[in-house]
């Protein structure tokens, strides 16, 4: 008799966006909760939001001890390029924790991202320059080869790799509403936000397919998040359902 053999699966790992920021009360109960959490809803590991706070570094160590319970829950650094001004703190995080176990590789590569940074050249005469001289051939300098993938979609697709040789891979940040002057003006449906986010993400993808091939793509989501919305003084805030942390999940 003989035996068909399935063909394997490559399933996709999920990632939910954690601020780090939001841990400064935190104790290690609270990490290995939060993790067991995620776990539980079928998470594989957590991107870590991490700006420069002086506070932040015993953070970090707490959460990648309590992680090592968790042997296959992965972790990497989405540095918050909003607040970081110097290309040593990404250096330094990264080469503390390379070598852990509940680091996240990818092709071979230490995996690392952004939220922002597109106009970040770190006194470099341009973008691509910078992150590729005070990053990437720094941290290659140490042995280190990463797959970068930042959230620079502050630009088109097309015109990023074109742009910025330097990056490996693209993350759109486009789940939400995409107009929130819109939104303080009108009162949008839920079909109409969900046909935004399909623009949104569809524009982005095409892009991607008609320029590059064998790159990294990254899609967010974030079913369990929530929005308040300061109409009166035109600021939105978003709060997490889930504590610190808002499922807002990159596929690779």
């Amino acid at each position: 008799m003989s035996t068909a053999m399935a063909s394997p699966i490559r399933g996709k790992n999920v990632f939910a966006h954690f601020m780090m920021g939001n841990t400064y009360p935190y104790r290690p109960a609270n990490f290995r909760t939060d993790i067991e959490d995620a776990i539980e809803a079928g998470i594989d590991g957590f991107a870590l939001n991490l700006g420069q706070d002086s506070w932040a570094p015993a953070r970090v160590e707490t959460m990648f001890s309590v992680a090592s319970e968790f042997p296959q829950y992965k972790l990497f650094f989405s540095f918050d390029m909003s607040i970081i001004t110097s290309a040593s703190v990404i250096v330094d995080y990264v080469l503390r924790y390379v070598k852990h176990r509940n680091s996240f590789w990818y092709d071979n590569r230490y995996f690392m991202s952004t939220f922002a940074g597109e106009s970040q050249s770190f006194g470099h005469g341009d973008v691509n320059e910078g992150w590729d001289v005070e990053v990437r051939q720094k941290l290659k300098d140490k042995g280190v080869e990463i797959c970068f993938v930042p959230s620079w979609t502050g630009m088109d697709a097309w015109k990023m790799f074109e742009r910025f040789p330097v990056v490996d891979g693209a993350f759109s940040w486009a789940a939400w509403y995409v107009s929130y002057i819109a939104l303080l003006t009108q009162a949008l449906s839920r079909r109409r936000h969900s046909c935004q986010v399909r623009r949104s993400l569809h524009a982005y993808c095409k892009d991607i397919q008609q320029i590059v091939y064998g790159r990294s793509f990254t899609v967010l989501f974030h079913p369990l998040s929530l929005e308040e919305l300061g109409l009166s003084r035109f600021d939105i805030t978003h709060k997490a359902i889930s504590r610190t942390c808002s499922v807002r999940a990159r596929t690779y």
